[in-house]
């Protein structure tokens, strides 16, 4: 891919869920169960409210230069949540406002990635199983409610951006329709 990709559901491949070759940007998209990387970056790519869920690592960089996910969330893949750069240039990808739950061997590369505002989770944030929704669990779902990085850069208001592709509402469920996007089973 290049470009923007938005509102993408990648899952079930036998190898990566989403890949890029050039400069690309990743919005509110969902990689589930595919057996490499739900999310293979590369080079100057960035990624906001993405999910990688249940992948053999959540994101994985095929480059070595900047690279920033912003409010991303990776859990239950069985290896990083969040992989190190391909050349293990230490803290040129950035991680915005991110959070882990259940990754096998850990929520992110500690040596090679540069985390701000990083939540680890105590446990399971989602409402159910394949439900990517936000639950109210303390520690989990919760604590990723209103969590996300979203100001505008010379603007004072505050935005309160949930940490993941779904977003909440105050007062109520909202529902989002992930079929506008692409499937790509």
């Amino acid at each position: 891919c290049s470009g923007v990709t938005a509102y993408g559901y990648s899952h079930d491949n036998t190898t990566n869920g989403f890949v890029n070759s050039t400069t690309s940007f990743f919005t509110r998209c969902i990689a589930a169960r595919n057996s490499n990387s739900g999310f293979l970056l590369s080079s100057t790519s960035s990624g906001s409210q993405l999910i990688a869920d249940a992948n053999g690592v959540g994101f994985a960089f095929s480059g070595d230069d900047d690279v920033v996910l912003q409010n991303c969330l990776s859990t239950n893949n069985t290896g990083y949540g969040f992989g190190a750069p391909k050349s293990g240039r230490e803290k040129f990808t950035r991680l915005l406002n991110c959070a882990g739950w259940n990754n096998t061997t850990a929520n992110y590369h500690a040596s090679h990635l540069y985390p701000i505002n990083f939540v680890a989770l105590s446990g399971s944030p989602f409402t159910g199983a394949g439900d990517y929704t936000l639950n109210s669990v303390a520690g989990a779902g919760s604590a990723l409610k209103a969590a996300g990085y979203g100001k505008i850069a010379g603007l004072s208001q505050a935005a309160y951006l949930d940490i993941g592709a779904y977003q909440g509402q105050s007062g109520g469920v909202r529902s989002v329709d992930f079929s506008g996007g692409f499937d790509a089973t």
